[in-house]
């Protein structure tokens, strides 16, 4: 009797584990969804969550990635600094309509990474957080009032920024090295 309600009880566990896996990864029983190759730690940040960290390192093969909009019922509202940088494999970014802030370094270093939606949500872009991609087109939204020192710098291919609204704040050097750099549109007042 002991040894059957042992294997009931073992059996019960498991299945509560690997429901609680799938929950975690994303995927969904019976589906085929596939869980997802990597995963982020967070920590409380203002009214929601910042990333700070991305498991496994994305110097492995990731070559895209999309940031979740909630996470515990809360908007995922920042990208911490560096948790990104030097994902040397890394093409492709999707951010979620509720990133306010993208730290320091953010994506440094990420040489390949040729595409990131800035949402509108953002409002402030850190230090270097794009220094030494290969982004070639870049529209700064309405909302973001704060471009850290060197935001862009170092952006080979980099051609074109249109900057649409409120930026009260351009820092040295934002634009430094863009050797193939054509254009940037800025509105009127933007203090540097």
């Amino acid at each position: 009797m002991k040894k059957r309600v042992s294997i009931i009880l073992t059996a019960l566990c498991l299945a509560v584990i690997s429901v609680l896996a799938l929950v975690a990864c994303g995927g969904e029983e019976g589906t085929g969804t596939e869980p997802p190759k990597y995963w982020f730690s967070y920590e409380l940040y203002g009214s929601g969550y910042k990333v700070t960290s991305v498991s496994p390192s994305l110097s492995s093969d990731i070559e895209s990635i999309e940031i979740p909009e909630t996470f515990e019922g809360k908007n995922v509202i920042a990208i911490g600094d560096g948790v990104f940088k030097q994902s040397k494999y890394l093409k492709s970014v999707k951010l979620p309509e509720t990133i306010e802030k993208i730290g320091n370094e953010a994506f440094a270093s990420c040489e390949n990474l040729s595409s990131i939606n800035i949402p509108k949500s953002v409002t402030s872009i850190g230090s270097e957080a794009f220094e030494l991609t290969a982004l070639t087109d870049v529209e700064i939204p309405e909302n973001v009032t704060f471009l850290g020192d060197g935001a862009f710098s170092n952006c080979r291919s980099l051609k074109r920024v249109n900057v649409v609204g409120k930026v009260s704040y351009i820092g040295n050097n934002t634009f430094i090295y863009c050797d193939e750099l054509e254009s940037v549109t800025l509105p009127y007042g933007v203090l540097g």
